[in-house]
């Protein structure tokens, strides 16, 4: 045993020879007494750090930071606090946000929101219900959540054949929207439309071109090809473009001008002319919202929005052109073809009522078709006055 100075603990080293290989073994180290003391030969050095020193020495950006040394180890400096994001707009409805600027940073954009709007679980209502119906909920103000739909009505817009919203006189019709309501070719490759099977009611006005087609149930039914471009009829005549006072349509030439699927019975001159609200000859922006657009580079606060609060309902297509940046359609929209191009974002708003009528079995004065069961939807959202903020 083996004294150390400077030192209160005493090691042995258990050393071996392995026999016949000639290898060293060295054993652990038992140590006996007390802890080493501060300062001891077993103690690790210690360092004092000094200030964190940057190798870039540029100003730190506002609410960034930067790795340094401090003479020991790593370290971080961070710049200016940003503090709150700052907004002196107008005030901010539940579910809008606009760019704002931190407090200290006022070169620093932010993004403020007005908060999050209050929203229900659809499931949470029965509609119809009289007691848990649509217009007994609430919201967190405890104020209803949705009008009583006996007190607004319904407009339902349907047609035996289709609905075009829009100018279908306009160039830009015949360009964007027209070649969707034709089946696709090579000549035609923006086309979306396919013939199905039509009802004999529907003969009459033209919509048997395609022959027969036989369904699952070994049933030959009158076809249509899907080609709305294509002259209708009338009674199983072929149908032609007319005046207000009933007399033919003709063009320059003097020939009938014959009527197509998607155009209306007036001739272009007349159905322009009632359009045309401002009477300036022409289909702009005063007319009517659907043809109001901010133009290209429009923030989504200066977007313009149309609105249409029915239930559109045709036995073939609905197609058009909204020049607005953003079209609302409250109700719902039911066709066999669809051809709506619109600008830049489309909402549409199932009428709670279509599901009502379901579970009211005395509601029969809808002659609409209505839902049979309640659609899947995430959630309902309360929106401003103004309307909802526009899609992502």
């Amino acid at each position: 045993m083996t004294r150390v100075q400077g030192c209160s603990r005493v090691t042995v080293l258990l050393l071996g020879i392995s026999a016949g290989s000639g290898a060293l073994a060295v054993f652990p180290a038992l140590g006996f007494g007390a802890s080493t003391p501060s300062g001891s030969l077993n103690s690790p050095p210690t360092c004092a750090p000094g200030p964190c020193v940057l190798t870039d020495a540029s100003p730190i950006p506002c609410g960034e930071s930067r790795q340094g040394w401090d003479g020991c180890q790593t370290c971080t400096v961070t710049g200016p606090a940003p503090g709150t994001c700052t907004y002196s707009g107008t005030p901010l409805a539940c579910g809008e946000t606009a760019t704002g600027f931190y407090a200290n940073c006022p070169d620093v954009a932010c993004t403020v929101s007005g908060g999050t709007c209050a929203s229900v679980p659809y499931g949470f209502v029965l509609p119809g219900d009289p007691v848990y119906g649509f217009h007994k909920v609430k919201n967190a103000q405890g104020a209803k959540f949705y009008p009583d739909p006996e007190t607004r009505d319904l407009l339902g817009l349907s047609a035996k054949g289709n609905i075009v919203i829009g100018d279908y006189t306009s160039q830009t019709f015949r360009d964007l929207v027209l070649p969707s309501l034709q089946p696709r070719s090579e000549a035609n490759p923006a086309g979306k439309t396919q013939p199905y099977a039509v009802d004999p009611t529907d003969v009459p006005l033209g919509y048997q071109d395609a022959g027969v087609t036989r369904g699952l149930d070994n049933v030959d039914r009158p076809q249509f090809s899907g080609n709305y471009d294509r002259q209708d009829k009338t009674g199983g005549a072929s149908a032609y473009k007319m005046h207000w006072d009933l007399t033919q349509a003709q063009d320059a030439q003097g020939n009938p001008i014959p009527r197509k699927f998607y155009e209306s019975t007036l001739s272009d001159e007349e159905f322009r002319a009632i359009i045309d609200r401002n009477g300036n000859g022409a289909i702009d922006q005063s007319d009517d919202p659907l043809f109001t657009t901010s133009g290209p580079g429009a923030l989504p606060a200066q977007w313009t929005s149309a609105k249409i609060d029915a239930v559109l309902f045709a036995n073939h297509a609905i197609a058009g052109q909204v020049y607005a940046d953003q079209l609302y359609l409250n109700g719902s929209m039911v066709a066999r073809d669809e051809a709506l191009i619109f600008n830049k974002a489309l909402q549409i708003n199932h009428d709670m009522r279509l599901v009502d009528a379901t579970r009211d079995p005395s509601n029969d004065d809808t002659v609409l078709p209505v839902s049979v069961t309640r659609p899947k939807l995430k959630k309902l959202e309360e929106c401003p006055e103004g309307g909802c903020p526009p899609l992502p």
